[in-house]
């Protein structure tokens, strides 16, 4: 678990794996959940308003993230959101 944590980019994945939910920021949430989809290296990934409840500059982060495992992975990404700004910044060129 802690591999697919360093992934996500968490500097310290060993306390992220023991932590509590109610002790993780939206952010960390966001990719502790994108650890698990990605655990199984899936070929496909429906993000679901994957940046609703995060501030402007996890949002960007966040969407940094899914175009870095998209390249290190191949996995394609589905993205369900009505953000325009993240929209925009997931041109059709990732994949």
């Amino acid at each position: 678990m802690e591999t697919i944590l360093e992934d996500v980019r968490f500097p310290d994945p060993k306390r992220v794996s023991h932590a509590y939910p109610h002790q993780l920021s939206g952010g960390e949430l966001s990719r502790v959940v994108i650890a698990q989809a990605l655990a199984c290296r899936p070929d496909l990934v429906i993000a679901d308003e994957p940046t609703r409840s995060l501030d402007v500059r996890i949002q960007a982060e966040v969407m940094d993230l899914f175009r870095e495992l998209n390249r290190k992975f191949g996995t394609a990404i589905v993205l369900i959101t009505h953000i325009r700004r993240c929209w925009r910044a997931s041109p059709s060129a990732w994949w």
